[in-house]
Order: structure tokens, then sequence, then C-alpha cells
């Protein structure tokens, strides 16, 4: 219905999703182009909690597609040598531009 609708985490799973983020390094983020079609890239980040930062071009299709509709979805997983060890997560959430200094900051926090 296209209702923004607000998920309450628990400590737990909130948690759980920080020590997920804080271990992969990589993660496949999808964005809307104009044309309403997914587009969907794999782009190294740091975490703070369970916000992500990563750097891209101001002439990227993702930096474009995000300037026009900032919806996007995350999926990463951790480091896995086996089928049953696999551990990762997909979510979705609104992006917004950080300042140079604010991704500085998470870098070294990383």
């Amino acid at each position: 219905n296209g209702r923004r609708r607000e998920i309450v985490i628990s400590a737990k799973d909130n948690k759980r999703i920080a020590v997920i983020l804080a271990g992969a390094k990589d993660a496949a983020i999808a964005t809307l182009r104009e044309d309403g079609w997914p587009q969907v890239t794999v782009v190294s980040y740091v975490s703070d909690g369970l916000a992500l930062y990563f750097i891209c071009s101001d002439e990227s299709q993702k930096a474009k597609n995000l300037k026009r509709d900032g919806r996007m979805s995350v999926a990463a997983t951790l480091p896995y040598d086996r089928w049953s060890e696999i551990c990762g997560l997909s979510m979705a959430g609104i992006a917004g531009m950080a300042m140079a200094a604010t991704v500085s900051a998470a870098a070294a926090a990383a």
C-alpha cells in the first residue's frame, strides 16, 4: 500500500543485527531506478550499530537513484565456509547523505 510503517526491534535482535553488520564487510544494496526497476549493487561499508555508511560517486547510478527515492534494501552475510554456517540479514531503510567527517568518524571506529 506504499505506507511507511515503524517496526520495533527487540534489544536482542538489535544486537544480533549489529553483530552481523559489524562482521560483514560487503553488502548488496538495492535501489530503484527511474523506470521503477530495481538495481542491485555490491558495496563495501562500515557500520555503527544499525547505521551503514558507504561511499559512492555523485554520478553513480545508485547515488542518482537514492537522491530521487531514498528507499533501499540491504542484504549481508558473515563470512562462511559451509552452507550450514550461513548467517545473514536482509533489511530495508531510507538512505540519507552523510558529511565526509561523519563517514571518516564511522570508518575510524570500525
